[in-house]
């Protein structure tokens, strides 16, 4: 029985042959599509390296006055006063916060090539 099952199969060898391809070539792109997919996934529930959970972020505004810079000593009695509540554990400075889309971006002008390179600033305290 197999002899003849096998006997139609061998005579049209080259379209089987084309079908087996197409049917291969199916499989590889659902594979990569799938493996693509649970990376992803996996990278998605990664962690990113520091705790978001218990975050505050608080802005200064200060006034709309020309010419007028932030005094340190502001600062310093802002850092204090933020300190000086319970719930705080640490607090730090920064340009932004991050992961607003907000970027901060600069040209950097290197002195061996005379070129020009673009590079994204965020300034943080310690």
């Amino acid at each position: 029985m197999f002899r003849h099952l096998l006997k139609p199969i061998w005579r049209r060898k080259s379209r089987n042959l084309m079908l087996s391809l197409e049917i291969m070539l199916a499989f590889v792109v659902v594979f990569a599509i799938a493996a693509a997919s649970v990376r992803c996934y996996q990278l998605y529930h990664m962690p990113t390296g520091f705790h978001y959970q218990s975050v505050w972020s608080v802005q200064m505004q200060l006034p709309d006055e020309r010419g007028s810079k932030a005094d340190p000593v502001l600062y310093d009695r802002f850092k204090r006063g933020l300190e000086a509540l319970p719930e705080v554990e640490q607090v730090s400075f920064a340009s932004f916060s991050p992961y607003e889309m907000a970027t901060w971006r600069t040209g950097v002008f290197l002195p061996e090539s005379d070129a020009m390179t673009e590079t994204d600033v965020m300034q943080i305290s310690d």
